[in-house]
């Protein structure tokens, strides 16, 4: 996620995660990377179908990520406990 001018993973850099467009939730707003430079956060699916794209922008310089979705169907709510019947 947060690599190097040589390719190696830089640990320990916050990572400010937004929605650019699209139908989509974060789990959050901002993830650390860890040792090896990798860092996630989830993303659910939101209530309009189409495209979305999420950016990862590390703090420091570093060049963003633009990963882009597909919303193919909206959030269906599910609460634990609650039977889903056909």
């Amino acid at each position: 996620m947060s690599p190097t001018h040589f390719g190696n993973g830089v640990p320990s850099i916050e990572v400010e995660w937004s929605v650019t467009s699209g139908s989509v939730v974060l789990d959050g707003l901002v993830s650390i990377t860890q040792a090896d430079g990798a860092t996630s956060l989830s993303v659910a699916a939101g209530n309009t179908v189409g495209p979305a794209q999420v950016t990862a922008e590390p703090v420091g310089g570093l060049s963003s990520v633009t990963f882009d979705l597909e919303v193919t169907g909206p959030r269906v709510p599910h609460h634990a406990g609650q039977q889903l019947l056909p």
